[in-house]
């Protein structure tokens, strides 16, 4: 099954991924704000579920870059958004 999530990529690769809900946007610009040294962005990706536990294994790994990278190869589809 598909479904959406919401993340910020930065310069140090995937530092979060949660399922796109009312408000995680938000919350997740409020912290990329705090990253703004490594460039962090918001991105939003389609995946299959097997993908986005993969994903997240990666990331309770510590694993951040080869986390994106895993992101981009299986996103369906994705994008940056856009805050204020």
């Amino acid at each position: 099954m598909l479904n959406s999530y919401v993340g910020i990529a930065s310069r140090n690769g995937l530092e979060r991924l949660c399922p796109e809900h009312p408000g995680v946007a938000r919350f997740l610009a409020v912290q990329a704000a705090r990253l703004r040294r490594q460039r962090a962005v918001l991105v939003w990706a389609v995946l299959p579920d097997d993908a986005a536990d993969d994903i997240m294994e990666e990331l309770r790994f510590g694993e951040k870059k080869s986390a994106l990278r895993l992101l981009q190869h299986t996103a369906r589809d994705g994008g940056r958004l856009m805050t204020d």
